[in-house]
């Protein structure tokens, strides 16, 4: 797997579980935050999300999976988080061809924050081999009203 297919699919996964927590926090009754998530890009692969009720809590205002070659997305990406009063907080893996998608950031006034780390492991290598005091708990495919609390 080249290192742009691996960045592909990290972003990919990561894109999915967002996708997936902030969901979880729209199906509570009435959706009170007012979450609401959408895809973006030619082939969707570029998930955001906004929190109109808590538009002041950066890392709800969310965008994941957005590639160099998307910079021509960005002014869109922008515009719906601006309809909900949400400015976005944009998530970047490092890539080749960077340049010209940091530029349109900053002329939209975003900026670098922090770097994150990801810890990312062969396929095959299972948390057992890597512990045995770590019980995983599988949670329901429906809302849940204690983890959207």
């Amino acid at each position: 797997m080249t290192a742009t297919a691996e960045l592909a699919r990290v972003e990919l996964v990561v894109g999915l579980a967002h996708e997936r927590w902030m969901g979880l926090l729209a199906a509570v009754d009435g959706n009170p935050l007012g979450v609401a998530t959408a895809r973006f890009g030619p082939d969707g692969h570029i998930v955001a999300s906004r929190v109109a009720g808590q538009a002041d809590v950066q890392w709800m205002q969310h965008v994941h999976g957005v590639l160099p070659g998307d910079v021509d997305g960005v002014a869109e990406i922008l515009a719906w988080c601006a309809a909900a009063g949400c400015t976005p907080r944009f998530e970047l893996a490092p890539a080749d061809g960077f340049g010209p998608l940091a530029a349109a950031l900053t002329a939209a006034g975003l900026g670098h924050r922090t770097f994150t780390e990801l810890a990312v492991a062969p396929a095959a290598l299972s948390v057992a081999a890597l512990v045995d005091d770590v019980v995983v708990d599988l949670l329901p495919p429906v809302p849940s009203e204690e983890l959207t609390t």
